[in-house]
Parts: C-alpha cells; structure tokens; sequence
C-alpha cells in the first residue's frame, strides 16, 4: 500500500506541472531530470521530458547610448605626391618693398683706355712780369732781316755764307726762317755773343724744326747748347744726325769727352719735330716729340749759346733746314 502511494505521487507531480505556464515548463523541461523516491532506493533520477515550445520573441528594447569616442589612432605614412595641379591665374602685384639697405662697395675695375684729348681751353691772360725768379725768351721768326747779326727778333748771326731766307707761313707755323748751309765746311746760326747762359741754372730749350734732305753719311745737322761758336763746339748738349745712325742722337760733350746715345727715332725730312732739353737737379732730360731720354753723367758747364748748325758734302747742296720755333727759360732763378 505504502508502495502504491510513493508510485502515484510523481504522476501526480508530473500531471501538476504540465498545468504550469509555458515558462515554467520550459524551465523545467531544461533540468537534468526528476529524482523518484522508493523505499528501497530512496529517491532515483527520472527520464528527462520533451522540450516545450519556444516562446516568441519579446519586442527590441530601445537602442541604448553610443559609446565614447575612441582615441585618434597615429597619422599614417604620406603618400605619394600627386600630379601637379594647373597653375591659377597670377594674382595682382603686391605692393613694392622696402627698399633694401645700400650693399658694400665692389672693386674698382681696371683703369680703362684714354680718352681722346680735349680740345684746349682760351688761352689766360698775361701775368705780370714782376717775377725775376723766371724769365725767358721767345723767338717765332715773324720778324728780323736776313744779314748776319739782324735775323729775328733775338737778332740771330749766321756764317760761313749760309744763305737765310724767310718763307710764307703754313698752317699752324705762322714764322718760318730757312737755312742753307754753304757747299763746304760747317754753317751756323747761332744767337747773339750776349745771348748766353750758364748750363749749371735749371732751364728748359725748345725748338721746332723741320729738315729737308737728310742723307746718311753725307749730311749733318745739330742743335742744342754749345760754345766756340759759329766753329763746331768743344762742349755742347745738342742732338744730331750724322753718318753713324739713321736716328737722332743725344750728345753731351766736354772737350775730348763725348757721350752719345741712339734714340731709336728716325731723323726724318720734311717733317717738323719738336725737341726740348731741361736741366734741373736730376741731370739732363733730352725729349723728341714727346718721347724723353735722362742722362746724368758727363754734363758739362759753363757758359753757352743756342745754336743750329749744318754741314754737307760738295754735292748735296739740297740739304736746308726750316725753323718755326725757339724758346727758353729759366723758372728758378736766384737773384
């Protein structure tokens, strides 16, 4: 009876929770099983039951709040540069600048060519002559006659029957005497036996001469300074062209001591050639159209008269000589 009774209890149990709602079977449906009791065995483990059907699904709740903004991951590698785009219009100009500062001064460059000589001023007006330091003596040969002792305004000599004339004037020379020396010997014009000076004072010489018919080897001509005039002098400062060269030459000379130096330039005829002969402290400067020789050894000194003198052979009687110019000066006289 006892036995009977434990039987009927799980059915009944079993018939009990099948009344149960849905969820409750379900919840039941997933134990492990249900434990039956007996006096022998006491409570044993029952065969699990089916699976109830599934209910249906509840509604979607409502989307809960979005979550923080995660960190900004590290900038990834640059890519290539892409394709150059086309260039805009140019935009307006800007506004100038500031002027920058002054940059420093570069080199001066190379001394370029000369220039052209410009033309010469009008001449100053005449100074006083109430300096007795310096003077001087010009002669142009615009006036004078043609006897020995008469010949210019200095009242020039002439020997040896050297024939003097005046010619018309050529331009740019607007006095021009002519000398022909004789046939034989030496011919001289020279300034008068008071015109002297003394070749220790500084000085400075000037001609303008223009010789014609100049032969190597058969005519001579000379001009400067010397004594023992109108005879060829025993110490002078003159140039000369001679037989030795076809070129002027510089000549110093003190009785038996002579110096004589080539200057290269060729003694041409029918060509006016300007020389110069300055004495001052550094010795004696000759100078030939510009170009100027020092020399300073074996001058000579005393007392000596400007002259010009010529000597041919028998059969060059062509030779002559014109003369446009002569002036000298004395700038540092003491007196």
């Amino acid at each position: 009876m006892k036995r009977a009774v434990f039987l009927v209890l799980p059915c009944l149990s079993l018939f009990l929770g099948s009344l149960d709602s849905p969820k409750s079977f379900a919840d039941d449906s997933q134990k492990t099983g249900v434990q039956e009791f007996s006096v022998e065995k006491g409570f044993v483990r029952g065969h699990k039951g089916r699976h109830g059907p599934k209910g249906k699904h509840g509604k979607r709740g409502k989307k809960g709040p979005c979550g923080m903004v995660g960190k900004v991951g590290p900038t990834g590698p640059m890519g290539p540069q892409g394709p150059i785009g086309i260039p805009g219009p140019q935009g307006p100009v800007g506004p100038t600048g500031l002027t920058g500062e002054t940059g420093p001064t570069g080199a001066t460059g190379a001394t370029g060519a000369t220039g052209a000589t410009g033309p010469i001023g009008p001449t100053g007006d005449v100074g006083p002559l109430v300096d007795a330091t310096h003077t001087y003596a010009i002669e142009e040969f615009v006036s004078g006659g043609i006897a020995s002792g008469t010949i210019g305004a200095l009242g020039w000599s002439a020997s040896n029957n050297a024939t003097i004339s005046y010619e018309a004037a050529a331009p740019n020379h607007p006095g021009i005497l002519n000398m022909i020396p004789a046939v034989a010997g030496t011919s001289t014009l020279y300034t008068s036996p008071g015109f002297t000076t003394d070749v220790s004072d500084s000085f400075e010489l000037n001609f303008i001469v223009r010789p014609n018919g100049l032969i190597q080897g058969m005519t001579i001509l000379s001009l400067g300074l010397g004594d023992n005039m109108p005879s060829q002098p025993t110490d002078g400062i003159f140039f000369q062209f001679n037989g030795n060269s076809p070129n002027w030459q510089v000549v110093t000379k003190q009785g038996s001591a002579i110096y004589t130096q080539d200057t290269l330039i060729p003694a041409q005829s029918g060509a006016w050639t300007n020389f110069k002969i300055t004495r001052n402290s550094t010795g004696l400067t000759f100078t030939i159209n510009g170009t100027s020789f020092l020399l300073t050894s074996n001058i000579p000194t005393g007392t000596m008269t400007i002259f010009i003198q010529g000597n041919v052979g028998t059969n060059q009687v062509t030779f002559n000589a014109d003369v446009d110019y002569m002036s000298i000066q004395w700038p540092s006289l003491v007196r």
